[in-house]
C-alpha cells in the first residue's frame, strides 16, 4: 500500500500543472493542529515570505490525538502550543492563529443547530479577513472530521456571497486510500503543484514542532510531507 501511495503522489507531482503563488490574502483551515502543516507548510512560508496575509483557523481542539493517560485539557494546550510554534516557523504571528475548538472527531454529528452555529462563525472568518484564497482538506480525504471541514467551509462561502479560491489539500487520501476512485480523470485536470524547494527546510522544523503527534505516527506517513512540492485541487 505504501508503494502504491508514492507512486499515486509522483504521478501526480508529474501530471499536475504548476501553481503560481499570488498575492492574494488566504485562510487556511486545519481541523487539527497539524494538518495546516502538513499539506500547505510550504504555501505558507511562501506566501509569508512575501509579506501576503495568511491566517489559520483551527476547527477542533485535537483532544483525541493525546497519550491515554493525559487529560483532556493537557493535550488540548500541548497541541496549541505546538501549532503556535510550528506556525511561527513558517511566518505567522499569533493574532493570526484562531482556535474554534469544536470538539475533536465530532464535526460530522453535529446537529443541525450546531452544524448551522459553526457554519456562521466560518462565514464571520471569511468575511472579516476579505479572504481571496482559502484552502481546506480534501473532500474525500479519508477522515471524517476533513472530509466534514470541507464541507462547512463550503457552505460558509456560499452564505459570505464572496467569490473566492476555493483549494483543496490532501492530508491522508493518498496514504489511506491510494485506489480511490475518486482520483479520477476530472480530479487530474484540476490538480496543481507548487515548487517548496527554497522553504523545505522551515516546513520540516515546522513540523518537527508537532511532537506529541509526530512519536506515535506512521514514519512512512511523514515521509510523505518531505516532498520538494505540495500538492493542491482546485474546486
Amino acid at each position: 500500500m505504501q508503494m502504491l501511495s508514492c507512486i499515486l503522489q509522483l504521478g501526480l507531482q508529474i501530471s499536475s500543472k504548476t501553481l503560481a503563488i499570488s498575492q492574494k490574502p488566504v485562510i487556511i483551515f486545519a481541523p487539527h493542529q497539524d494538518d495546516e502543516t502538513l499539506g500547505c507548510g510550504g504555501l505558507i512560508a511562501l506566501k509569508r515570505e512575501r509579506r501576503i496575509p495568511v491566517k489559520v483557523i483551527f476547527i477542533t481542539d485535537g483532544q483525541l490525538s493525546g497519550s491515554g493517560n493525559m487529560e483532556v485539557k493537557d493535550v488540548v494546550n500541548i497541541r496549541k502550543k505546538e501549532a503556535l510554534e510550528a506556525l511561527n516557523i513558517l511566518g505567522i504571528a499569533p493574532s493570526d492563529i484562531y482556535f474554534i475548538n469544536q470538539k475533536d472527531g465530532s464535526l460530522q454529528e453535529l446537529c443541525p443547530q450546531q452544524q448551522q452555529q459553526l457554519v456562521n462563525q466560518l462565514v464571520g472568518f471569511i468575511a472579516s479577513f476579505n479572504a481571496e484564497e482559502i484552502y481546506v482538506p480534501h473532500r474525500h480525504d479519508c477522515h471524517p472530521d476533513h472530509e466534514a471541514s470541507y464541507q462547512l467551509v463550503v457552505q460558509a462561502i456560499a452564505l459570505s456571497g464572496l467569490k473566492v479560491d476555493l483549494w483543496q489539500y490532501p492530508v491522508w487520501m493518498l496514504w489511506q486510500n491510494p485506489l480511490n476512485p475518486q482520483i479520477n480523470l476530472q480530479s487530474l485536470l484540476n490538480c496543481y503543484h507548487i515548487s517548496i524547494k527554497s522553504v523545505h527546510q522551515k516546513k520540516q522544523q515546522a513540523i518537527a514542532c508537532y511532537q506529541s503527534q509526530i512519536i506515535s505516527a506512521n514514519p512512512e506517513f511523514l515521509f510523505r510531507f518531505s516532498a520538494d512540492c505540495e500538492i493542491f485541487f482546485r474546486n
